[in-house]
């Protein structure tokens, strides 16, 4: 702050007594006020105060007589007001206490005015501006003396500056700059420096010029002058002006100096002079803690252009957050830079920020080539199509389009998120020499992809589209295949087993994998259309196949003894079963139980019962177990061991209460019963099958038995009375019951659910206990299902689970589970799961329920039961690989849940080796999340890349990667590409999910700490 004292003339002096000799002609002033007065104006302030003390405090009874007493009232009065004004050139801390002492007590007084400048004045020595400008405003300076007047307009402007109201500022100095006084040099200074500010470099020169030989202001004139030059684009002027001043090196701006010198090269392009003036600036770290980013992106591509690219780098890496056209330009060299140092990950960062920066829209397009480029040569297939497909998009008419082309060819060839790269390269509409080629192999991959995930209509088109660029005579035989492998998944056969024929038809194929593949698929559609003798030919060939995979093989060998079977060549297909039950292979209690039904074909009834004995002592847990007793108590009938069947019979209900083989053991011992002529057992046991089940089949055939018994004995009444009185054994309305469903029905088998679902519901209402009462509820739910009306259908699953076990139990416990399931009501799925894995007749039902049950588990995070399933689900021979995959992705995160590491790697690990699915995207992270955990950063960062570079079709997981990725760059304590990597899932992720503000949230603490530090 200027200091300021007011000065008084004596000349102020002479006029202020000859004012008061004209208010009064009796106003004397007494030797000791004079003499204050004296010292006063002399600015003997210490010496002056002391008398005006004496002044006011001296007793007037001491006083001569002849003194007029206003007269001495008057002089004390201004005795008093000079004592205060004497305080505050003393810097005494009573000086406003007086002076506001003087205003309160004597407002009347002429002084009293001057006593709030003065007051203002205490305030403006303390720096306290915006009250020194209130007790200002308190003035008007028409009330004050010339010299307090010019003094009064200079700290008012001043107080204004400091307050930034420019243009009252201005005002205030106007009125004191073009005369002669002590403020006029301090007044021109901040009246130019005004204009500076206000981009007015003309008027800011002149009034800079004016006190360019000031003591005071020499140097920062020279500083805003050269400022002023550079701004105004005069850089030959900035030159010879700064230049004699840097040689000189007194000023104390010198290391502005020398970065504006720096400035004016750089804009003469002269990096080399330019160099070594920035290089001087930069030595001084307290000028550099101002720099701009204009000046720091200056200074930096200056060191890029005479290659010195390591303190380039140093400078450019301070714009990474800067928000403005200086930091994307910035951000292209930095890219550069990099580029030239062999560091292409972090290039590609800059380039990438950079090309997300929208304020120079050439600099936008260099930026953005650059990084679509550098994401593909660094394995960020997915990001380079993304960054690739948005340049061609927004520039279309680019001069480097037709590089931009390439670039995406090169990409789509080598990449391998082949759902974006069918879909950009479908867009291209001049396409390279190689481009066909290319589109058949794209469409290929992307077909075999769709194909593994199960969508094999889709899978169809897609192969169609390979095919119809056929230049790679490989990629068409394999198209081929696979098309044929998705018909047949299509459940159409006939065309399966025409592409299957046309792919036998390519030579040299005999010892590929997929050779034999296609003998075992070849051989099962066959199989499935009936074709039996066409299937054992291809299974013959398959299991012939050397280095066949064991757990195919066993079930080739399995389908070509049922193949064997179904043409009674019934001594090759016990050679064939007897294969698998000699080896023990999966499959090995299916194939005993087949030969015990080929003993019990060819009359062998003894030999049937020993294989069905030894399949229930091998294999206890087998899901054959309740067939194989029902079959060896229905050999024991055969057999007219009456006594035997009916304990066979009578054990398999005790065992399996819930086997679908229930009903039909009770009829056959009432059989047992009535072929001995046993009526009263027999007909008690007829009605015990009724009872139980009514709406069984076997509940038909047991009222038809309980009919002849009554009528044989006479008793035709009798069994009036009893089909009144037990339903499903009515007659009555059993032609109703029959015509109402027979509608429905035909309904059904024609496909007109539109019309069978409401016929359906019709005979539920009009027949609750109907005859038909199982199918009506079966067909009417499977017609809902067709209809996308699940939350429909699961109510009549669920009678046909609850009324208990029949034809269509198993059914609509598998379909009731999956809707449930789809409702995300796990814990009211769980049961029916259960359910189904215990009483399972069809193995793939068996699958279906371990899997849905390790799901289930999952879901409601019961890791125990999660893993104990999965285990199963590995187990079951018949289960197909993705959902092998699955389970050691369920294993893996059931073991981290359990906090198992060890076990949880080993699961994970099988899962990523296996398959490229989304499950093993999500093991693959969780792998990294574990190494990060136990602190292995560099290598949680490389299975980050794995994820990234190998599975990218998988977004969520990818950005969860990069996530990670982060992480362990922090960690590695590379905080540059932590935040780029950050930043750029928050440019490119669009989903909505937890990603973004996880990725939001970690890059502001990255932030945070990056300030505190």
């Amino acid at each position: 702050m200027i200091k300021k004292q007011t000065t008084l003339t004596l000349a102020l002096l002479l006029l202020t007594l000859t004012t008061y000799a004209q208010q009064t002609a009796y106003y004397t002033v007494n030797s000791t006020y004079r003499k204050a007065i004296e010292l006063f104006f002399s600015q003997k302030y210490a010496s002056a105060n002391e008398l005006f003390r004496q002044v006011y405090t001296e007793n007037n009874a001491t006083r001569n007589n002849t003194h007029d007493e206003s007269s001495i009232s008057l002089a004390k009065i201004d005795a008093r007001y000079y004592a205060a004004v004497c305080a505050l050139e003393l810097n005494n801390n009573n000086a406003e206490s007086e002076l506001l002492s003087f205003i309160n007590n004597y407002p009347e007084n002429p002084n009293a005015k001057a006593a709030n400048f003065q007051i203002g004045r205490v305030y403006y020595k303390k720096e306290n501006y915006s009250e020194a400008l209130n007790w200002f405003s308190k003035v008007d300076d028409i009330d004050l003396n010339e010299t307090d007047r010019t003094e009064y307009n200079f700290k008012v402007g001043y107080c204004n500056f400091v307050q930034k109201d420019y243009a009252k500022a201005q005002n205030n100095f106007t009125k004191v700059k073009n005369t002669t006084n002590k403020f006029s040099e301090d007044a021109t200074y901040y009246f130019g420096h005004i204009a500076y500010l206000n981009k007015d470099y003309k008027t800011a020169l002149d009034n800079l010029n004016k006190v360019k030989n000031s003591t005071k202001y020499a140097e920062v004139y020279q500083y805003y002058s050269a400022q002023i030059f550079l701004i105004q684009g005069r850089y030959d002027d900035v030159i010879l002006f700064t230049e004699p001043i840097i040689r000189q090196g007194k000023s104390k701006y010198i290391p502005q100096l020398n970065k504006i010198a720096g400035a004016a090269y750089f804009n003469k392009a002269d990096y080399v002079t330019a160099a070594k003036y920035f290089d001087t600036y930069l030595q001084n770290t307290k000028a550099t803690s101002s720099q701009t980013t204009q000046d720091t992106y200056q200074i930096g591509f200056t060191f890029y252009k005479i290659k010195e690219y390591d303190k380039a780098t140093a400078q450019l890496e301070r714009l990474i957050d800067a928000d403005d056209v200086y930091g994307q330009y910035g951000m292209l060299t930095l890219g550069q830079c990099f580029l030239i140092k062999k560091n292409k990950i972090n290039a590609r960062a800059a380039f990438q920020r950079g090309s997300n920066m929208t304020y120079d829209d050439a600099v936008r397009e260099e930026a953005l080539l650059a990084y679509a480029k550098l994401a593909y040569e660094t394995n960020f297939a997915q990001q380079g199509l993304g960054a690739t497909r948005e340049f061609v998009t927004k520039y279309p008419r680019s001069k480097n389009i037709d590089e931009a082309k390439t670039l995406l060819g090169e990409i789509l060839l080598s990449s391998k998120n082949y759902k974006d790269a069918l879909e950009i390269l479908e867009t291209v509409k001049k396409r390279k020499e190689n481009s066909d080629l290319l589109y058949q192999k794209v469409a290929y991959y992307r077909g075999v992809e769709v194909f593994n995930a199960h969508d094999y209509a889709y899978a169809v088109q897609l192969f169609e589209k390979s095919l119809n660029y056929p230049v790679d005579g490989k990629i068409e035989m394999l198209s081929i295949f696979w098309k044929a492998e998705s018909m047949f998944e299509l459940k159409n056969y006939d065309e399966a087993i025409s592409l299957y024929n046309e792919f036998f038809s390519y030579p040299n194929i005999v010892g590929l994998p997929i050779y034999k593949s296609a003998n075992y698929s070849m051989a099962y559609a066959y199989f499935e259309k009936g074709d039996y003798s066409k299937a054992a030919e291809y299974f013959e060939r398959y299991s012939a196949s050397a280095n066949t995979e064991m757990k195919m093989l066993n079930d080739a060998l399995l389908r070509l003894g049922d193949s064997y079977f179904v043409l009674k060549a019934y001594d090759k297909a016990l050679t064939n079963y007897n294969k698998i039950i000699i080896a023990g292979a999966a499959g090995a209690d299916y194939a005993t139980f087949q030969k015990a039904m080929i003993q019990g074909v060819q009359n062998k009834l003894n030999e049937k019962v020993y294989s069905l004995k030894t399949l229930q002592e091998l294999y206890p847990n087998s899901s054959y177990i309740d067939d194989a007793q029902y079959e060896m108590a229905y050999a024991h009938f055969t057999l007219n061991n009456t006594e035997l069947a009916k304990q066979e019979f009578n054990e398999l209900i005790k065992r399996f209460p819930n086997s679908s083989y229930v009903p039909k053991s009770l009829l056959n011992i009432a059989l047992v019963y009535y072929n001995t002529e046993d009526d009263n057992n027999a007909l008690t046991a007829y009605k015990n099958v009724v009872a139980k089940y009514p709406d069984s089949p076997e509940a038909k055939e047991a009222v038809l038995a309980i009919k002849n018994i009554y009528v044989g004995k006479g008793n035709a009444s009798e069994f009036i009375a009893y089909t009144k009185n037990t339903p499903g054994a009515s007659l009555s309305a059993s032609v109703q019951d029959s015509i109402s469903f027979e509608a429905a029905n035909n309904l059904y088998l024609k496909g007109k659910c539109d019309q069978s679902i409401p016929a359906f519901e019709s005979y539920l209402k009009e027949f609750p206990a109907g005859y038909f009462i199982n199918e009506a509820h079966f067909y009417h739910a499977e017609c809902l299902l067709k209809q996308k009306r699940s939350d429909d259908a699961l109510p009549d699953y669920q009678y046909l689970v609850y009324r208990s076990n029949g034809m269509f139990t198993e059914r609509s416990l598998v379909n009731a589970s999956k809707i449930l399931m789809s409702q995300n009501k796990y814990e009211e799925a769980i049961p029916y799961l259960k359910r189904l894995e215990d009483n399972a007749d069809y193995k793939a039902n068996y699958g279906f329920a371990v899997a849905g049950l390790m799901r289930a588990n999952s879901s409601v995070a019961n890791a125990d039961s999660t893993l104990y399933y999965a285990k199963k689900v590995i187990a079951f021979e018949k289960m197909p690989q993705d959902e092998v995959n699955t389970a050691y992705l369920f294993s893996g995160k059931s073991y981290l849940a359990l906090r198992d590491t060890s076990n949880a790697m080993k699961s994970l690990g099988n899962v990523s080796t296996n398959t490229k699915s989304v499950a093993a995207a999500e093991a693959k992270y969780l792998t990294g999340v574990i190494q990060f955990n136990k602190g292995q950063y560099k290598t949680s960062q490389k299975t980050c890349f794995e994820v990234i570079d190998n599975l990218s079709n998988h977004d969520y997981w990818v950005a969860k990667s990069f996530i990670l990725l982060a992480d362990n760059y922090i960690k590695l304590g590379d905080v540059f590409q932590a935040k780029s990597t950050l930043q750029s899932i928050i440019d490119n992720y669009s989903d909505n999910d937890d990603v973004l503000p996880t990725a939001k949230s970690k890059l502001a603490e990255i932030n945070a700490l990056t300030k505190q530090n």
